[in-house]
């Protein structure tokens, strides 16, 4: 979960809807990355052929305004576990001193 300004985001719901409704995304992953005073916010990484502005006006017509992305990212390959689970620290940037 993702917290903003003391709201709940569940970043599966933003990754399904963005795999199922923008053309050309192949595989999409949202985090919660700093920003500014509101704490954090979400950050979609997607792999595929598709504009990042369209990435976000679709989730910004689709969700209310504490879901909205701050930043839409294309990448190569979205990193994950040998069991398929996103890893998401990774994309977040963060590091994690028991790996």
């Amino acid at each position: 979960m993702i917290k903003v300004r003391g709201w709940q985001v569940n970043p599966y719901e933003i990754e399904e809807a963005i795999k199922s409704n923008v053309d050309g995304v192949k595989d999409c992953a949202v985090v919660g990355v700093k920003y500014g005073s509101d704490g954090h916010r979400p950050k979609a990484f997607v792999v595929g052929d598709v504009d990042k502005d369209a990435v976000k006006e679709f989730v910004k017509e689709k969700f209310i305004s504490y879901k909205h992305l701050c930043a839409v990212e294309i990448v190569d390959d979205i990193p994950k576990t040998p069991s398929g689970k996103i890893m998401r620290t990774k994309l977040a940037g963060e590091v994690n001193p028991y790996l």
